[in-house]
């Protein structure tokens, strides 16, 4: 598959997975956000939305995202920002480029298991 074609097909299965997060309860925000121009958010303390962009003070989040991506041909839809015990930890939800784990992906999503 080429990789514009993989893209496209990326994006519209992150569409899907931000479905199935609004039906659980995320802003229907987050999603018309990213369908818009494909800016995911990050969540943090507890679910304060933040737009994960240059401009939004998050510069090493964004390289961390935009690493990953190129890294694993993957799309990241939405982030959740966590401060533990040794640290804070970035957990990425994405789309990969194996189309054949999507459906397992969702399913895992829709049992609460991003």
């Amino acid at each position: 598959m080429d990789k514009k074609l993989l893209h496209e097909k990326q994006v519209a299965e992150a569409i899907k997975r931000l479905d199935i997060l609004v039906k659980q309860g995320l802003m229907q925000e987050v999603k018309d956000t990213f369908v818009k121009d494909g800016t995911p958010y990050y969540s943090y303390a507890g679910g304060i939305l933040y737009w994960l962009t240059e401009n939004n003070n998050c510069d090493n989040l964004v390289k961390v995202k935009k690493e990953f991506e190129k890294k694993h041909n993957a799309i990241v839809y939405k982030a959740i920002l966590n401060n533990t015990e040794i640290g804070d930890m970035l957990s990425l939800l994405y789309v990969s480029s194996h189309t054949e784990e999507w459906q397992r992906d969702r399913a895992e999503l829709k049992e609460g298991y991003p």
